[in-house]
């Protein structure tokens, strides 16, 4: 893995594993395998359980609350140019479909939100 491209996405997203890992497959032109994604430069992997339950009762804006986690896994020979872009261009679609994201990672500043929060406020 490229160490140097890995990137945490926490996502606001209530969706199961397989229907995220389909999601992102559709948004990507990956293909969702066994819940994960795989892509020509890398795999998303899915972890729909990540969330604090009590953070997300207590702030629902804390996204250490929010039950997604995507991890972005770059093979080794993969290419910023590649890399970047296509995961921008993931998070801005999941904004689109209402879902609040954060990426963390040593490119954050070039993502959606540049590190914080991006997306529409949900509302109860």
């Amino acid at each position: 893995m490229n160490d140097a491209l890995f990137c945490s996405i926490h996502v606001d997203s209530s969706l199961a594993r397989n229907a995220m890992a389909s999601l992102i497959a559709e948004l990507t032109g990956g293909v969702a395998a066994h819940g994960d994604v795989d892509l020509p430069w890398g795999q998303i992997a899915v972890d729909d359980d990540y969330g604090m339950f009590e953070r997300r009762v207590a702030d629902a804006d804390d996204f250490l609350g929010w039950p997604t986690l995507l991890e972005v896994m770059p093979f080794d020979s993969a290419r910023r140019g590649d890399v970047v872009p296509a995961v921008a261009s993931l998070m801005k679609a999941l904004i689109a479909r209402g879902m609040r994201v954060l990426a963390k990672g040593e490119y954050a500043e070039d993502l959606p939100g540049g590190g914080e929060v991006a997306g529409a406020a949900v509302t109860p």
